[in-house]
């Protein structure tokens, strides 16, 4: 309780906040958002998931430029920006009478998604560096709680009041993460900081004798890189398609409430397994087995989870799944970080952990396309299969590195 108390009183308290209601506005669009889209606007299987990937290639373009208007302007006013086009894209949405308005309304929340990149740094600006695991780590439980929470809400909301009373919740949701924003956050970079933000910059880049691509010439950077592509490229493979493959495949006489109703169910079990992973799971776990074999753990986790449901394709089998998959998920991502910036010179962290969310990007640009076509024109499993298939690829990569002992951590000394 007295903990509780801290936290509460604590400067991160707001920032969760903020970050719980975004995740909880994200979180219930999600079991609908593609039933929504054939169901009420006729979009076939790839137009669906078009829609995500011209989403995720706007904020590939855009995240970079947003993070450096908030180091020169502060975090506030950009984070209350991106918020708002969220709430536009929102209610774009949720009034839509064609695809066209749909796909206009995600380029513009990809353009402003700077909501979750902005917020870390925010976390940064408040944290030391014995700490900032810990900011950062509130971030990701704050996102899990949403997820946890929202899915459900959502697939219980659109079969009490329909599909597009959803997008009306997360339009509210986004109303009060602005108002959150506005009357709770402080800004951290003040003018006199910003400043002296803009000089060290200067500094470090009239310093740097390294250019960017010097570092795809690092073995253990490439093959850790690969792993990044290929097994996101294969996670949007499912998380692009699977409440069509549900619809199509698992309910096919089911009504759009009761897929969407089902879809967040498993969802919330998929955050609650994030959530749990990520309070009480990764630490013990790293610290007994290291990051390099925790990041393959997470990649056969997901590998398995993608097995199961590929093989055995019923509901059944995709709730056992799932905790798998978020329990891959939770372990995977924060490992590989640890693991390039061990692989990296100390001087180009930052430009491998950009390389690190570039390679991200790309998959999940790329990955709903070719999902959306493959379950278009060979069935509905497919996109299942050909994620299984790639995240046993990134699985040899990722166990080729066990060679590698530059991606261990660096001894003390």
């Amino acid at each position: 309780m007295r903990s509780l108390k801290t936290f509460v009183r604590s400067p991160y308290f707001p920032v969760f906040c903020v970050i719980l209601m975004d995740a909880l506005s994200f979180g219930v669009t999600l079991p609908v958002f593609p039933v929504f889209m054939q169901k009420e606007l006729g979009a076939s299987p790839l137009g669906v998931t078009i829609a995500a990937s011209v989403y995720f290639a706007a904020q590939f373009f855009a995240s970079p430029l947003l993070g450096r208007l908030s180091d020169r302007y502060g975090r506030k006013p950009v984070l209350i920006v991106s918020q708002l086009g969220t709430l536009l894209a929102w209610v774009m949405i949720g009034f839509a009478p064609s695809l066209l308005i749909v796909y206009a309304a995600r380029i513009l929340d990809g353009i402003t998604a700077g909501n979750f990149s902005v917020a870390s740094a925010y976390l940064s600006d408040i944290t030391d560096v014995r700490n900032r695991a810990r900011g950062l780590g509130i971030m990701a439980a704050s996102f899990s709680i949403g997820l946890a929470i929202g899915p459900a809400l959502g697939g219980f909301l659109s079969a009490a009041f329909g599909l597009r009373a959803v997008f009306a919740a997360a339009a509210i949701g986004s109303i009060c993460t602005i108002a959150l924003t506005s009357f709770t956050l402080r800004e951290t970079l003040t003018p006199e900081r910003r400043a002296e933000l803009a000089i060290q910059a200067a500094r470090m880049t009239a310093s740097s004798t390294q250019p960017p691509t010097s570092l795809w010439r690092i073995p253990s950077v490439a093959m850790l890189l690969l792993v990044v592509f290929l097994a996101q490229f294969a996670f949007f493979c499912f998380q692009t398609t699977y409440p069509l493959w549900v619809a199509a495949a698992l309910m096919p006489d089911a009504s759009a409430n009761e897929v969407t109703r089902t879809i967040g169910i498993v969802m919330t079990v998929f955050g609650a397994s994030g959530l749990i992973t990520q309070m009480f799971l990764i630490g013990p776990l790293v610290k007994r087995f290291g990051e390099r074999l925790m990041m393959i753990v997470g990649v056969l986790s997901r590998f398995t989870s993608l097995a199961i449901i590929t093989l055995v394709p019923s509901l059944a089998a995709w709730a056992i799944s799932a905790p798998f998959l978020s329990f891959g998920t939770g372990v995977f991502l924060p490992n590989m970080g640890a693991l390039l910036t061990f692989a990296s010179p100390p001087n180009q962290r930052g430009q491998v952990m950009g390389m690190n969310q570039s390679a991200g990007s790309l998959g999940s640009i790329f990955a709903p396309l070719l999902a959306g076509y493959v379950f278009e024109h060979i069935a509905p499993g497919a996109p299942m299969a050909l994620g299984a298939v790639l995240m046993f690829c990134a699985l040899l990569v990722a166990l080729s590195t066990l060679r590698m002992r530059a991606v261990s951590p660096p001894t003390a000394g």
